[in-house]
């Protein structure tokens, strides 16, 4: 016997259940009422924790995710590269960094509107989901600033993805309505902090790439800084 699992109208899986391959013992099922009740509840109530599960997921989403870029939010960001961090230091493996900020991004949106801007915000988004690995975590810290964690991953390799994300964005088009031309893609100023030469905190490596990319944005923008070295922070 075959009974659905739903979710407001929506098949979201089957209950099977079966008999002993008997002619007297499936008989005895099938004419049953009492078991074909209890298949039938057994069907609700496993549509009731699968929709409570669902719920929970879809909440604990939204509680890490920023609405706009579907990117991790800046609170999961912190909890994550503590975590990562603390890892880190007990493998002996890099972690890097890289702090984005899109250069002149008010001047954009006072220009060409604010939902020309989160078509922008999203659309950066897009490119480093599809740029950089699963087991990274991109983020939006704030405003046209964003926030890849790289596990895992030295300085050169970070800095090779942070070039090629300025590459993918320079190419980029902005979708605007047919009777306006499509604005210039924007810049990036990135700064790039890796463990342990930067930090061995989460809270010393974010520090350190804030510090870089205030260097880029001061340097002229549109460029790519390696943070400073932490005095006192040895590999070792």
């Amino acid at each position: 016997m075959c009974y659905p699992l739903l979710i407001r109208r929506e098949v979201i899986g089957l209950l099977t259940v079966s008999v002993p391959d008997d002619d007297d013992a499936r008989s005895k099922f099938q004419d049953s009422e009492h078991y074909l009740q209890h298949a039938r509840l057994l069907a609700n109530q496993f549509s009731i924790w699968l929709a409570n599960f669902k719920l929970r997921e879809s909440l604990r989403n939204l509680s890490n995710r920023d609405p706009l870029t579907n990117l991790f939010n800046r609170r999961f960001m912190i909890e994550t590269l503590h975590r990562e961090m603390t890892m880190a230091v007990r493998t002996e493996e890099p972690t890097s960094v890289v702090q984005i900020d899109i250069d002149h991004f008010k001047t954009f949106n006072d220009r060409f509107g604010h939902e020309v801007g989160d078509t922008v915000l999203c659309s950066v988004a897009d490119i480093m989901f599809a740029l950089f690995r699963e087991s990274d975590v991109p983020c939006r810290s704030g405003g046209e600033e964003f926030t890849m964690i790289l596990p895992k991953c030295a300085w050169e390799i970070a800095s090779l993805r942070a070039t090629e994300l300025q590459v993918r964005i320079a190419a980029m088009t902005i979708q605007v309505s047919e009777s306006d031309a499509s604005p210039e893609p924007p810049t990036l100023s990135i700064g790039i902090a890796t463990s342990p030469e930067h930090g061995l905190t989460g809270e010393q490596l974010l520090r350190s790439a804030d510090a870089a990319l205030y260097s880029a944005k001061a340097g002229g923008r549109n460029r790519i800084v390696r943070a400073t070295a932490v005095s006192g922070v040895s590999g070792n």
